[in-house]
């Protein structure tokens, strides 16, 4: 039969082994754990930059909309983003962009 764990009093260790391992460490220890534990964690970096550094000059580049991967740039006599694809304005804002990436060697030699 398995026994039952009473956890109520848990809590109240728990507490206690924290606040013995802070008071033992030294002022800069303990705002450096304080620095790290009140960030957010860094996402991977996948290379996609925030649509809010993208160039807006008409440079064509790699958007993701809704998830999907396409090209276009930011129409400024339109003052928004058009997909190259279809020549109309997204239904959706980006949210995130890539510069086209360098043309590999086939490509530079002409083949």
């Amino acid at each position: 039969m398995a026994r039952r764990v009473d956890n109520s009093t848990a809590p109240d260790v728990r507490e206690e082994v924290v606040r013995r391992l802070v008071a033992d460490m030294t002022p800069e220890t303990r705002a450096a754990m304080t620095r790290a534990l009140c960030q957010p964690p860094t996402p991977p970096d996948t290379g996609w930059r925030d649509i809010s550094t993208a160039p807006k000059d008409g440079t064509e580049m790699l958007l993701l909309i809704d998830g999907t991967v396409t090209h276009g740039s930011f129409d400024t006599y339109l003052n928004c983003w058009l997909t190259s694809c279809e020549g109309f304005k997204a239904h959706s804002e980006p949210t995130a962009w890539l510069p086209w990436p360098a043309p590999t060697q086939d490509t530079k030699e002409g083949r």
